[in-house]
């Protein structure tokens, strides 16, 4: 299957690894290279998540302090958000627009990440 970042995962990778330069570049690149590696590991193992909060998406925790969401539509493997564990999305219904992540589409009766 194809692995597809969405255009919301793909900043979120880019935020988390600029925040973790600024501290350690080395580790920086280490947590990109595992954030490779899983979308390998999805391309041959696309349910390896559980079953997502959200509806029709799947969650996978590739480090301790990150959530990588994703749907598997069809032949392909499309990752929607990648967050911190912590982090608590605000859910918004399926009717509003969600600026942080316009991919995801929240039903109202979602429960927070």
């Amino acid at each position: 299957m194809k692995v597809i970042w969405a255009s919301a995962a793909e900043q979120d990778r880019a935020d988390i690894l600029d925040f973790i330069s600024l501290d350690n570049p080395i580790a920086s690149i280490m947590m990109d290279e595992l954030f490779a590696e899983v979308g390998l590991r999805l391309e041959q193992h696309p349910l390896l998540g559980k079953p997502g909060r959200i509806s029709g998406t799947r969650e996978l925790i590739p480090h301790a302090n990150y959530r990588l969401i994703y749907e598997v539509q069809d032949n392909q493997i499309r990752i929607l958000a990648l967050v911190h564990t912590a982090r608590l999305c605000r859910l918004q219904s399926s009717n509003e627009s969600n600026a942080s992540h316009p991919d995801i589409a929240l039903p109202q009766s979602a429960i927070s990440l």
